[in-house]
């Protein structure tokens, strides 16, 4: 640990003075990463950067970056947002997925359990990660995502208008989660300073 600490330090993305204090944390059992992101003066990008030259993990520049036609969407939303990650590429059958800390392999590993294909690990800061899934999957898809799953696992079917059923009452069933969902598209229509 202390080796890739000084290694950071060598790349410009701690000072001596943090360089001393991520190894208090990290030895007190704090992640490196969260551990680094939380001293004063230290830029995501430039850590993610250096993290991924000295651990020889790829960094995805997502300035660049054009979602793959339909890849994004065989992921569940959830797990993406949840985990801050975005998948970048299939290269040959495996999938490269962008986290943004590299000491969290939960999500990385409940996607390849969810896809059914390997994935191997880059890295990009989370704000750009976040901002790409819901500009491919839309505002509020991990809302709308739950939705779905909560409607099935309580046992709600979609019945016609027409029909004569008064044991199905939908606005019970998904109320709550309508209710989360507009609070969630209109948070992050203020947060981008929507005007419509």
């Amino acid at each position: 640990m202390t080796d890739i600490v000084q290694q950071l330090v060598a790349h410009a993305a701690l000072s001596e003075q943090n360089a001393e204090r991520l190894r208090a944390a990290t030895a007190a059992g704090a992640p490196l990463d969260e551990a680094a992101l939380e001293l004063p003066g230290v830029s995501e990008p430039a850590l993610l950067r250096a993290l991924a030259e000295v651990i020889g993990v790829e960094y995805v520049d997502l300035e660049a970056y054009e979602p793959p036609e339909g890849l994004l969407e065989q992921c569940p939303p959830r797990i993406l947002l949840n985990h801050h990650l975005l998948p970048i590429r299939l290269e040959d059958g495996t999938m490269v997925v962008a986290a943004s800390r590299l000491t969290d392999r939960s999500g990385i590993d409940e996607l390849r359990l969810v896809t059914g294909r390997p994935c191997r690990l880059a890295v990009a800061p989370r704000e750009d990660i976040d901002r790409w899934v819901r500009r491919v999957l839309g505002v509020g898809a991990d809302t709308v995502q739950s939705l779905v799953s909560n409607a099935a696992g309580a046992g709600v079917e979609v019945v016609d208008d027409d029909a004569d059923d008064g044991n199905v009452d939908l606005g019970e069933a998904v109320g709550a989660s309508i209710v989360r969902f507009v609070n969630q598209v209109l948070t992050e229509a203020i947060q981008a300073r929507a005007t419509d």
